[in-house]
């Protein structure tokens, strides 16, 4: 659980400490949270079409609209997910009011399988 300190910290961040900051809580927790309309299942995502992700639960809940919740997603199954869908969509990782971090889904799986290589 993040206290006010580090959420106000990590928000504050660029949006590559932001990402870096992603994959390690990513692989050192195992799991990535996006925001999901209820009764549709459908991502978060923003005016680009990207699919928003954040590591922390609390920053989720602070970053998305009032009509969607926050929903885990275990590492792998993110992965399997990443994989599936190839270079068909891209992520906004751990973005903020202002800036996030823009990445590919081959790239992100690259990124968080080095990140999970170190940790396991």
């Amino acid at each position: 659980m993040l206290n006010d300190k580090a959420i106000n910290g990590l928000l504050s961040s660029s949006p590559e400490k932001r990402y870096k900051s992603f994959l390690n809580t990513v692989a050192d927790l195992e799991e990535v949270f996006v925001g999901i309309t209820p009764n549709e299942n459908n991502f978060a995502t923003d005016d680009k079409g990207c699919i928003l992700l954040w590591s922390h639960k609390e920053i989720c809940e602070l970053m998305i609209s009032s009509h969607q919740i926050p929903r885990v997603i275990e590492v792998h199954d993110f992965l399997k997910y990443c994989e599936s869908i190839g270079d068909s969509a891209m992520f906004s990782v751990f973005p903020t009011t202002e800036n996030s971090y823009i990445v590919s889904a081959k790239q992100l799986m690259v990124d968080v399988n080095e990140h999970l290589d170190e940790v396991e």
